[in-house]
C-alpha cells in the first residue's frame, strides 16, 4: 500500500471540501514582504494568488507530494526547478499584485486606508478582484479562497471577501483561512510572490509561461482609487442626509457603506 503523510492527506480532503467536489475553482492567496532594501530603501509588498480546478490541484499533489517549501529560506532553493516544472504541468492561472508601503503612505488618503487596511489587503483585493474577472470573462465556475492563517490583517481581509460573497457578480462561493501545513497547495502562492520581490529571474520565467496576471499599484493607481472611494463616501453621505430629511433612516446606512465595496 502506497505510504501517503498525513499533510497529503489533510490538503487532499480540504481541496474536496473548498472545491465542492469539482464544482468549485480553488484559488490559494499568500503575501510575501521583502524589505532587504534592494527596492530604493522600500520594502515591496506582494500577493500572489494561484487558481486551479479540482484536478489541477490533484494533479500538483500527485507531482509535489508535501516537501515543505518557504520560498524565503535558502535550503528550498533546489526544491524551486521542481515547482516551476509542476506549475507548467499543471497548468495553474497565476495573479499577483503589488505596491511600494512608501506609496501608500504618500498617496493613499484617509478614506483609502479606513476602507481597503494596509498594503497586504489592498494587494490581497486586487488579486482577488482579478481572479474574479477572468473566471467571469471565462466562464468558469465559482470560487473557493484560500488565504494562509497568520497573514497581516488577515481578518479584514477575510470579512471583506465575504462580503463581496453575497455580491453574484464576484462568484465567491467561500473564504477559508488555513495554515500553511494544512494545505500544501500555498506553496505555490508563495513562490510566485516572492519571485515578485526577490528573485526576478524566476519571475520572468513564471511570466513567459503566459499564465501570470500582474497588477502594479503605484502613485496613480492610488490617487484614482482614493477619489473614487472618497465619491462614493460622499454620495453616501449625501444620500443619508436625504434619509434624514425625509425622516427614513433606518438600517440604510450600514447598507449603503457596505455597497461601497471594491470594484
Amino acid at each position: 500500500m502506497p505510504y501517503v503523510s498525513v499533510e497529503e492527506s489533510i490538503s487532499s480532503e480540504l481541496l474536496d471540501i473548498f472545491s465542492e467536489d469539482g464544482k468549485r475553482l480553488v484559488v490559494v492567496i499568500e503575501a510575501f514582504i521583502d524589505e532587504s532594501g534592494t527596492h530604493q530603501g522600500s520594502p515591496l509588498v506582494a500577493v500572489g494568488a494561484v487558481l486551479g480546478a479540482r484536478w489541477q490541484w490533484r494533479k500538483f499533489l500527485s507531482m509535489w507530494d508535501d516537501k515543505p517549501f518557504h520560498a524565503k529560506e535558502p535550503k528550498c532553493d533546489p526544491l524551486k526547478p521542481a515547482l516551476f516544472d509542476a506549475f507548467q504541468e499543471c497548468e495553474l492561472e497565476s495573479f499577483v499584485a503589488s505596491m511600494t508601503p512608501s506609496d501608500y503612505k504618500n498617496y493613499a488618503d484617509a478614506h483609502f486606508r479606513s476602507g481597503l487596511g494596509n498594503p497586504y489587503s489592498v494587494c490581497t483585493f486586487a488579486c482577488a478582484i482579478g481572479v474574479s474577472k477572468y473566471c467571469k470573462d471565462n466562464r468558469l465556475g465559482e470560487i473557493a479562497f484560500v488565504i494562509e492563517a497568520g497573514q497581516p490583517n488577515v481578518d479584514f481581509v477575510r470579512e471583506t471577501l465575504e462580503y463581496m460573497q453575497t455580491k453574484e457578480r464576484y462568484r465567491i462561493a467561500s473564504v477559508a483561512i488555513v495554515p500553511k501545513k494544512k494545505s500544501v497547495q500555498l506553496c505555490t502562492a508563495d513562490f510566485l510572490a516572492h519571485s515578485r520581490t526577490s528573485e526576478p529571474s524566476w519571475f520572468y520565467n513564471l511570466q513567459k509561461t503566459d499564465r501570470v496576471w500582474t497588477d502594479e499599484i503605484g502613485p496613480e493607481k492610488i490617487v484614482r482609487m482614493s477619489k473614487q472611494l472618497s465619491t462614493g463616501i460622499q454620495r453616501m453621505r449625501q444620500e443619508r442626509q436625504r434619509l434624514r430629511k425625509d425622516g427614513t433612516v433606518g438600517n440604510h446606512d450600514a447598507n449603503a457603506k457596505k455597497d461601497e465595496a471594491p470594484q
